[in-house]
């Protein structure tokens, strides 16, 4: 069986097949048109890597200069979505609000594990796609990032932060990181 463009094994639960299309159904969903233009246009740029924790990333704009490091304030452009949704993926986007969001990497209690991980490695300019794993996401009720408006962080509890779902979907963000300075 192929799907979007990979093969798909008999046998495979039903979420690591749906997990394939993620990819190509998110691109349209995104905010970024140059990250879904990057996408179509440098194939080799988009090849999925996996790190030892389980996060997975594509990058479509590597980017520029040195990456980050352990308490520097990083400044990004996300869109958050998720791989269990029923009426689309997008939950919010900093850039339709026009409000970059701001934190200081390797503060642990703060934000969620998998966008720390994803952003230490990124460069300015960069554009990446995430795809965070339960375990790096919303381990705690006080994690960020969270939609700051009401009918994003609805969309977001319900998706989400539901206690009656029987799992916990991934997350998938759209990352742009502007830049980074000492805090």
């Amino acid at each position: 069986l192929r799907l979007g463009g990979m093969t798909c094994s008999e046998g495979m639960h039903r979420r690591e097949a749906l997990s394939f299309l993620v990819p190509t159904t998110l691109a349209t969903a995104s905010s970024f048109a140059s990250l879904a233009a990057a996408a179509e246009t440098d194939d080799a740029a988009a090849a999925t890597s996996t790190t030892a924790s389980g996060l997975r990333f594509e990058d479509f704009k590597v980017g520029t200069g040195a990456p980050p490091r352990r308490g520097q304030r990083v400044t990004i452009d996300y869109v958050l979505q998720t791989t269990g949704a029923r009426y689309g993926s997008k939950i919010y986007s900093t850039k339709d609000q026009n409000e970059p969001f701001s934190f200081v990497l390797g503060d642990d209690a703060d934000v969620i594990a998998g966008l720390q991980e994803a952003v230490a490695t990124m460069r300015p300019g960069g554009l990446r796609r995430v795809f965070v794993p339960q375990s790096l996401g919303y381990t705690t009720p006080d994690k960020r990032p969270v939609p700051p408006t009401f009918a994003e962080y609805q969309r977001w509890k319900n998706i989400y932060a539901n206690p009656n779902r029987p799992y916990q979907p991934d997350l998938v963000f759209d990352v742009k990181l502007f830049k980074f300075t000492q805090r």
